[in-house]
């Protein structure tokens, strides 16, 4: 096969030529190498482990991963007619880039903000890649620079290298501005291009550099499977337990003593340690202050239900004050993947306003609460139903509520969202457990349900802060009558 012409950068070429007997093997390990990143993830994922054992799951993660690709980018380049040697290449090249999926994969799901890094590994990776599919030629020499014609001339490749750079820093920031402002969708777009902008011009960068020896890919190998390895075993860390400490905050690593948890609460997986019961009678409690799910229930024990007037004939001639049913329901705390708090959940009394609970592992906390009217209330009543919060959310801007309409008398208990609203106080308001916010949501002329007995908050939190409760209590509903 004649080799390829390399692309110059006087403007001759513009872009990379790939042979497709060498593109097709790649495509092949990338994707089997993708889905089995994604089916291996929670298999190799600890729940608690030791050091060792972290360290052991962590390396063959990446080896699997590495040697999957590797296997099937071989075989497929063998049935493109490659030799060994050249099919043994590709096999090489393409699992070097295949095993950065591992621990990206590991870190996204932490939500660690190592998945940075090992994007940024990756990109690097993969414009290694492009470089060697688009030049086929057994060895390379350093190309000389470009002339310069005048004096103040810009040459075009420094002027394309140069504005690819630009383009792809400017629309990476551009991506953290928007997952910041919670638009992910937009954000991934934009990081999509700013890295194959980054990809493209690293791949330019790299083409002038010469090609390495069979030795040097060796080595480089072996050191990019104990550099991942070491990334996903730093993402899992906080699943080694160490007695008397408590790992936190994602894949951070950050130490935190239970001494400073003492107005904290924690919700995580609960390892197999002697538990003691609850002075005030409720599920038992593992000591450290760490819960595997929490059932919190107000302070006060008052039960307040709507008996007169009767609900399905609640109509015009009442005012709010009538119409309003303070919360004496419960809230629940726990982490996905679960739907709601397991069975090992601890009771507790208080109100979410003065009291926080975090993630141990930086994971998404969800967050509900729920109200039992104990009886049918028709959605003919009223036209709205106005949430008096007690906001003591020092965060502004991060935490929205969205109010759901159930009917639990049916089988497959219908329900019926009213929408979803900011938390947030308005300019000058300072946050307490006695600074009252007012939302309203206005019930749809047609919904999925006409009549509904339970009320439900879910709280949405931003994902920066998602691995903290929203420090906002319900402190009643008001049903705003029709007019």
């Amino acid at each position: 096969m004649p080799a390829l012409p390399r692309d110059k950068f006087d403007g001759e070429s513009a872009g990379f030529v790939v042979p497709a007997g060498r593109l097709a093997p790649v495509l092949a390990g990338l994707f089997t190498a993708a889905l089995l990143t994604v089916v291996a993830n929670p298999i190799f994922t600890p729940r608690f482990a030791t050091v060792l054992s972290l360290t052991l799951r962590a390396a063959g993660y990446v080896a699997l991963v590495f040697g999957i690709a590797a296997g099937v980018s071989f075989f497929a380049a063998v049935l493109a007619r490659k030799s060994r040697i050249a099919a043994a290449e590709i096999a090489l090249r393409t699992a070097q880039a295949a095993a950065w999926l591992a621990p990206f994969l590991a870190a996204i799901s932490r939500r660690s903000w190592f998945a940075l890094l090992v994007w940024a590994l990756l990109a690097s990776e993969i414009a290694r890649l492009a470089v060697f599919l688009s030049d086929p030629a057994p060895s390379r020499t350093p190309q000389p620079p470009p002339q310069q014609t005048a004096m103040f001339g810009l040459p075009s490749r420094e002027y394309a290298l140069g504005l690819a750079s630009l383009l792809g820093s400017f629309t990476i920031q551009a991506a953290m501005l928007a997952a910041i402002g919670s638009h992910m969708l937009l954000a991934g777009l934009l990081l999509l291009a700013g890295t194959i902008a980054l990809i493209w011009r690293g791949a330019r960068m790299l083409r002038d550099l010469p090609r390495p020896s069979v030795d040097e890919l060796q080595r480089r190998t072996s050191a990019l499977l104990v550099f991942a390895s070491i990334l996903i075993a730093l993402v899992w860390l906080p699943y080694v337990l160490i007695p008397g400490l408590q790992l936190g905050q994602g894949a951070a690593g950050r130490i935190t003593w239970l001494l400073h948890l003492r107005h904290s609460r924690v919700i995580g997986n609960t390892p197999q340690m002697p538990i003691e019961k609850s002075r005030a009678g409720g599920s038992p409690v593992v000591p450290g202050a760490v819960f595997p799910g929490v059932i919190l229930y107000p302070e006060t024990k008052t039960h307040v239900r709507l008996i007169a007037p009767a609900p399905q004939s609640i109509g015009r001639g009442f005012t709010p004050a009538d119409l309003s049913i303070p919360f004496d329901g419960v809230y629940w705390f726990w982490r996905s993947p679960d739907d709601q708090p397991p069975k090992s959940a601890v009771f507790r009394y208080g109100s979410p306003a003065a009291l926080t609970f975090r993630s141990t592992d930086g994971s998404p906390l969800w967050m509900e609460a729920h109200q039992n009217l104990g009886t049918l209330i028709s959605l003919d009543c009223c036209s709205a139903i106005e949430v008096v919060l007690e906001n003591a959310e020092k965060q502004a801007g991060t935490v929205a509520v969205e109010l759901t309409l159930s009917n639990t008398t049916l089988t497959d208990k219908p329900a019926v969202s009213l929408g979803i609203q900011e938390a947030t106080l308005p300019a000058g308001v300072k946050p307490g457990p006695d600074t009252a916010q007012t939302l309203t949501f206005r019930i749809p002329r047609e919904a999925k349900i006409r009549r509904f007995d339970e009320l439900t908050i879910t709280y949405r939190l931003k994902w920066w802060r998602a691995n903290r409760s929203a420090n906002i209590a319900i402190a009643r509903f008001r049903l705003v009558p029709l007019r």
